[in-house]
């Protein structure tokens, strides 16, 4: 619900724009260059999931990095042209100590590591609906496609016991084809000039989306220890096609404009 009045209110204020005149309809500069700073993306892959609970989870892909470049119109119209990479890399990690009798003790750890690579193109047509002199704020309209690299899963588990004989160290390997995803929705934003050429600010995304991904996937299973030892590989077919609404984007914003 929350999503869908934020996707509305975007679409009004896009549509309110176009009946807006500025007071100065020649634009200040003719182009502008931007890095943007985003939210990463999510991951593909919904069946695998996380086999490690959510106790020392790491996320070391905080956000999504880009380029992309402004034209301006004389009409407050901009088109705008952009590509961004994202690398999600999220660990987890789990200690027990399991009482299986009054003697023997058995301690678990297990790691996770999932990652998954991803690069963005997108095509935006805007309109500045407030251009001042330090501040502009401004909606539009983006078509954006976004290619996935392979979902990757590594799994390790590694039991003992205080004797040394139970024990075992179990790795899994899971990969998951990747895909694409096509987006259509709008856009708000605004830049506040701190320099002459140069303006930071906030920007706000929603889309609609169509998504496919996945394939056949893989998984290698070894196991080395006192009483589990083996080493197979698995396939199974793993796919994951939709349409609905992609996660609220927030990104942020550096301009050179001239």
């Amino acid at each position: 619900m929350k999503q869908s009045i934020l996707l509305i209110t975007i679409i009004l204020a896009t549509l309110t724009a176009t009946a807006q005149e500025l007071l100065n309809n020649t634009p200040k500069n003719k182009w502008d260059i931007g890095a943007e700073f985003s939210s990463p993306e999510n991951f593909t892959e919904v069946q695998y999931g996380s086999r490690v609970s959510a106790i020392n989870t790491k996320d070391k892909s905080a956000f999504s990095m880009g380029l992309y470049g402004n034209y301006n119109f004389h009409n407050s119209m901009f088109i705008r042209l952009g590509v961004s990479i994202s690398n999600r890399n999220v660990t987890h990690h789990e200690d027990n100590l399991m009482n299986i009798d009054t003697t023997t003790h058995y301690t678990t750890i297990q790691d996770e590591t999932i990652r998954q690579s991803s690069k963005t193109i997108t095509f935006c047509i805007g309109k500045n609906i407030v251009e001042q002199k330090f501040i502009r704020a401004y909606v539009g309209l983006e078509v954006a496609t976004t290619f996935f690299g392979n979902y990757i899963d590594d799994y390790t588990h590694n039991v003992k016991n205080q004797s040394g004989i139970y024990s075992y160290i179990e790795t899994q390997s899971t990969i998951v084809p990747g895909g694409y995803a096509v987006r259509l929705g709008p856009f708000i934003g605004c830049q506040l000039t701190f320099l002459k050429h140069f303006s930071i600010g906030p920007e706000i995304s929603y889309a609609f989306q169509y998504l496919k991904a996945g394939g056949i996937a893989s998984a290698r299973d070894t196991s080395v220890g006192n009483l589990n030892n083996f080493d197979y590989t698995t396939y199974a077919m793993d796919t994951n096609e939709g349409m609905g609404f992609s996660n609220i984007k927030v990104a942020f914003n550096i301009v050179y404009s001239f």
